[in-house]
């Protein structure tokens, strides 16, 4: 009996899996861009002497980015300085993203003056097979001239839009959504300019730290109470099945078809 119960499980298994990884419920990916960029330069109007400096870098395809670039230029009486950082991933179940950027611009005598330039920039496309609930987590600072933004548009719709810009600003939000199916853009940007004249020196400084996850709730396919659904309920399930009531899913006391219908629904949940 055991043997025909492995088989059954193992055929209906497999069908499902090739179902469950085609993705309901996931976060499928479409494109991505993930960039970094900074510029600085110092120099002095009276002579016309001046020096620069530049620095890119950028994400080649889906795997995990963690980068940082910078630029500095220090001219005797005048400094530009610029920079930006990013550390991000995406899989069917979350997207991460946290970065900053910063610029700095100085000047200490008549003419000298330092500029500087930071950014970076997140976005990932991705497609909802069907009706989906995401938890939203966004985190924004700016100060001074930075600026610094968190977005998801549907298409060309904003769904959610936060901003951070001027002398300090902070943002620390939560939001609880439900996605209709269709293909949405997430984007998360820090950036900022300064430019220091004679002993008027200028700064920018922005972050953002966000995540959007699937919100999978309790997983009502969790066996072993471990708050998700994988292999180790697929095998206490197995082992129960037809004997005990130690895989009893909808609580009609025993472990049968109807149990494994529900874990195989549920495979894949992370509560």
């Amino acid at each position: 009996m055991m043997n025909q119960h492995a088989t059954l499980l193992n055929v209906t298994l497999s069908s499902c899996l090739l179902a469950c990884s085609a993705g309901a419920g996931t976060l499928a990916p479409v494109s991505q861009e993930r960039t970094l960029s900074c510029f600085a330069e110092a120099g002095d109007d009276d002579s016309g002497q001046y020096d620069s400096d530049a620095s890119m870098a950028g994400a080649p395809d889906f795997a995990p980015f963690s980068a940082g670039v910078s630029a500095y230029v220090d001219f005797g009486d005048a400094l530009g300085s610029g920079g930006g950082s990013q550390t991000s991933y995406m899989n069917s179940l979350e997207i991460s993203a946290s970065g900053s950027s910063f610029a700095t611009g100085e000047g200490w005598s008549d003419f000298a003056y330092g500029s500087g330039a930071g950014d970076s920039y997140f976005e990932y496309v991705f497609e909802l097979a069907e009706e989906t609930d995401v938890v939203f987590d966004i985190y924004l600072v700016a100060y001074d001239s930075g600026y610094g933004e968190v977005t998801l548009f549907r298409g060309s719709t904003p769904v959610i839009a936060e901003y951070a810009a001027g002398l300090s600003t902070e943002i620390d939000i939560t939001y609880e959504e439900t996605l209709s199916a269709g293909q949405y853009i997430m984007r998360a940007r820090a950036s900022g300019s300064a430019f220091g004249g004679p002993f008027f020196p200028d700064y920018a400084f922005s972050e953002y730290s966000t995540s959007l996850r699937v919100d999978s709730g309790p997983c009502p396919g969790d066996v072993d109470g471990d708050g998700d659904t994988d292999q180790p309920d697929l095998a206490r399930l197995l082992a129960a099945y037809g004997v005990s009531d130690a895989g009893d899913l909808d609580g009609d006391g025993d472990t049968d078809q109807a149990d494994l219908g529900i874990l195989l629904t549920d495979y894949g949940c992370i509560g």
